[in-house]
């Protein structure tokens, strides 16, 4: 099953969060921070589901960018 990305703010890396859409479906994730620690910066990164997207499916740039609201 695919795993739930994110992007390292610090690197631009694009890192799992280990989650996979196997354990959980991504549609019903709360709208709540998760921290994660990032395996390529260090450091610890808090994420929400607007954040992240399913790998091989296509990112929501305007999300990425800030650009959706609330």
């Amino acid at each position: 099953m695919p795993d739930v990305m994110i992007q390292c703010p610090v690197e631009k890396a694009t890192i799992s969060t280990g989650l996979s859409t196997d354990t959980v479906q991504f549609e019903s994730l709360p709208n709540c921070a998760v921290p994660l620690q990032c395996h390529v910066c260090g450091q610890v990164h808090f994420w929400r589901p607007r954040d992240a997207w399913v790998h091989g499916r296509e990112r929501k740039r305007a999300r990425l960018n800030g650009a959706a609201s609330d």
